[in-house]
């Protein structure tokens, strides 16, 4: 079994996804594995959507539209993310998010983390948290790397 992303497609389905959210984005990504995460984080809102929780895009670094993350760099409250509510219960879900990983040693000073394309995690104010600064694990619901996240499409 082969898969073929067509950036193109995705670009327009991004633009009409997101617009139907009242938000505006003139470019997702120049390059495709750009265009695939955001194609990915779109796909995770749609699978909360499709399953009952009501989805909101938060743009808190640019008011006017949507800003995606396309690194990891930039502090997060400069970037829109996803809060889904369903029920009592309240998720973010945020683009190119840095979390800590669950194990560490004791030898260790500081906890190790990684850059997560999709990250799926309790409703927690991270306004002031820095570029270098990560989620800490427990705060952490689900993740996803764009590659492993193909099959939330359908």
């Amino acid at each position: 079994m082969s898969f073929y992303f067509d950036q193109q497609t995705a670009t327009k389905d991004l633009q009409a996804f997101f617009g139907s959210h009242k938000a505006q984005l003139q470019l997702f990504g120049s390059r495709v594995n750009q265009t695939f995460e955001a194609f990915v984080f779109a796909a995770t809102i749609r699978h909360y959507q499709k399953n009952g929780w009501a989805t909101t895009i938060e743009n808190p670094g640019s008011p006017s539209g949507l800003r995606l993350k396309f690194s990891t760099r930039g502090a997060p409250k400069n970037f829109s993310y996803c809060r889904a509510q369903k029920g009592l219960e309240t998720v973010q879900i945020r683009h190119q998010l840095r979390v800590d990983i669950a194990k560490r040693y004791p030898t260790q000073k500081k906890r190790s983390n990684i850059c997560c394309d999709v990250v799926i995690m309790r409703d927690v104010n991270i306004d002031h948290y820095s570029t270098d600064s990560s989620l800490p694990n427990q705060e952490l619901i689900s993740f996803g790397e764009s590659s492993t996240c193909l099959r939330l499409r359908n």
